[in-house]
């Protein structure tokens, strides 16, 4: 985003890692590809005929087709919208091809049956749906694209308050209630120290940055 008032890497320190969420890609039920490799192939034999939906210029589910469209060597169609909502409502008739769709839209669809999935965005497969496959499993094997959150603190917090938050986050995360809670919003836990943490999110930044440049995307 180059018009941000601040700048998440000098300004804000990474104190504790919460959940991840990966994103689900569905095709609508009729859609001819059963798998990844099988969409992959469709696009490659109609280039520049594929579409891909997204919730809006720069959201995860953009990126997330940005990043399969760049590592497959495809070239498909984004077309935004104004919400999930009507992406969805798009790609299950066929009128999109596909689109990443967040895990509480997208799997609930997929076990219904008004959408098929092909893939998970995460490197391991998705607890709540583990006869889905990972993208990573289908031929890219370096996809990865998770929905992260985390505690963050201004670089002005002392070490020592920073260290106490990051343990106390620690604790809760570790209490039954909480993982519970999470999994039923289709998160996982997010487990690591705050040294990872910090590692994690600058690895991060660099990553949809690349893309970002690579694509010569136009964030909004």
């Amino acid at each position: 985003m180059p018009n941000l008032p601040y700048s998440a890497e000098r300004d804000l320190v990474p104190l504790a890692p919460v959940a991840a969420t990966p994103h689900i890609l569905i095709v609508g039920p009729d859609f001819p590809a059963k798998n990844v490799q099988e969409l992959i192939a469709r696009a490659k034999a109609e280039p520049g005929r594929l579409t891909f939906a997204s919730s809006g210029v720069g959201n995860s589910d953009h990126l997330c087709g940005e990043l399969f469209n760049m590592m497959a060597g495809i070239s498909a169609i984004h077309v935004p919208y104004k919400g999930g909502a009507p992406a969805v409502q798009d790609v299950i008739p066929g009128r999109v091809a596909y689109y990443f769709a967040g895990m509480p839209v997208g799997l609930p669809l997929s076990k219904s049956g008004r959408a098929r999935a092909l893939g998970v965005t995460s490197k391991q497969r998705y607890p709540g749906a583990l006869d889905i496959p990972t993208i990573a499993e289908q031929g890219l094997p370096e996809y990865e694209a998770t929905l992260w959150q985390g505690f963050f603190a201004p670089v002005s917090i002392s070490p020592e308050l920073g260290a106490r938050i990051a343990r106390d986050v620690e604790a809760v995360l570790k209490q039954p209630e909480t993982r519970e809670m999470l999994q039923k919003l289709g998160a996982s836990i997010f487990e690591d120290n705050q040294a990872n943490f910090k590692k994690f999110f600058h690895a991060d930044i660099e990553k949809w940055k690349n893309l970002v440049k690579s694509t010569n995307l136009k964030l909004e």
